[in-house]
C-alpha cells in the first residue's frame, strides 16, 4: 500500500510541475515595476487566496488539505446570498509547512 501511495505522488508531482508542456497553467496577472535580475517588483492585479491551515504529519496533512482546497475551486463552497461559483486556479499552489502546520494557495 505505501508503494502505491509512493508511485501516485511521484506521478501527480510530474503531472504537476512538468505538465506545462502539455497544458496552460492560469498565472495571476501582474505589471513589473522595477526589473533587476534576477529580481523582479511586481504589482499584482487583484485575486482570490483559498487557504486551509491544518495539523497532523505531513503526508496526511497533504492530502487533506489538496482536496479540501480542490473541493473549494470546484465549487464546494458559499459564496454571499447563497449558492456556490467555481474559482480560477492559477499557479503557483503552494504548500508551507512551519511548525507544523500547512497552508495551500490555489
Amino acid at each position: 500500500m505505501r508503494l502505491i501511495q509512493k508511485i501516485i505522488g511521484i506521478i501527480l508531482f510530474h503531472l504537476t510541475f512538468y505538465a506545462g508542456a502539455v497544458m496552460a497553467v492560469e498565472e495571476p496577472t501582474y505589471q513589473v515595476l522595477q526589473a533587476e535580475p534576477p529580481f523582479e517588483l511586481r504589482r499584482y492585479a487583484e485575486f482570490v487566496v483559498a487557504e486551509t491551515k491544518l495539523t497532523g504529519d505531513f503526508d496526511s496533512a497533504s492530502r487533506t488539505g489538496f482536496r479540501r482546497i480542490a473541493g473549494y475551486i470546484f465549487g464546494d463552497n458559499e459564496v454571499q446570498g447563497g449558492g456556490n461559483r467555481k474559482i480560477a486556479m492559477t499557479a503557483p499552489v503552494t504548500r508551507i509547512s512551519p511548525y507544523r502546520w500547512l497552508y495551500f494557495w490555489g
